[in-house]
């Protein structure tokens, strides 16, 4: 059985993180069995659904997401064969790879990072979601040395509005218009939270 991570279980952490059942390979190679965890998830007798899985759900065949983009799995849309059904070992595996390749950029324009468990999960899962980790305001808060700012950034500007909530939603005169859904609030307002827990 997969749990669904608790925060709570490890005042840390929040989750088993000995390297031996953490899911992954590259991953955990990469940023170490803590952030792995956490984003990833642990199987074993006391398993955990990883944070990065719990937002953006688990599909086991390829499919257009809303907008059109061909996605499979935790929200890949690498190599997706439509209609095909994939495993959930060959999801995890997919998931390992993904969350490998964009937690390179980060350990690049962003060294360190590595030092926190919290801020490199929330800068990993953000890039795994979005991209622009390495262009965005938490970066340059962090390099800043304002980690309280690059944490409240994940859901917030500058101006006190929120942000990283919003998907294109019609095209209209030439335009997209957006809209904001509950899942994106609760996923920006989830990584804000956990970038929190890292301060000192």
């Amino acid at each position: 059985m997969r749990l669904k991570l608790d925060w709570g279980r490890n005042s840390k952490l929040g989750v088993d993180s000995s390297s031996n059942n953490v899911k992954g390979v590259k991953f955990k190679a990469l940023v170490g069995a803590a952030t792995a965890a956490i984003l990833i998830g642990t199987f074993g007798d006391n398993a955990t659904t990883g944070f990065t899985e719990r937002h953006e759900g688990m599909v086991l065949r390829g499919y257009k997401d809303p907008i059109g983009i061909p996605t499979k799995c935790a929200g890949d849309t690498y190599n997706v064969v439509l209609d095909k059904v994939y495993t959930y070992s060959e999801c995890i595996d997919s998931l390992d790879t993904q969350l490998y390749n964009h937690a390179l950029p980060v350990l690049k324009c962003l060294p360190s990072i590595r030092d926190n468990v919290h801020f490199l999960a929330a800068a990993i899962d953000h890039n795994y979601h979005l991209g622009n980790f390495c262009s965005s305001s938490m970066m340059k808060a962090h390099r800043a040395g304002d980690d309280k700012t690059a944490c409240v950034r994940y859901n917030e500007n500058s101006l006190g509005k929120p942000q990283y909530i919003y998907v294109k939603d019609k095209f209209i005169d030439g335009k997209w218009t957006y809209k904001s859904l509950n899942g994106l609030i609760k996923r920006a307002a989830e990584r804000r939270s956990m970038c929190e827990r890292g301060l000192k």
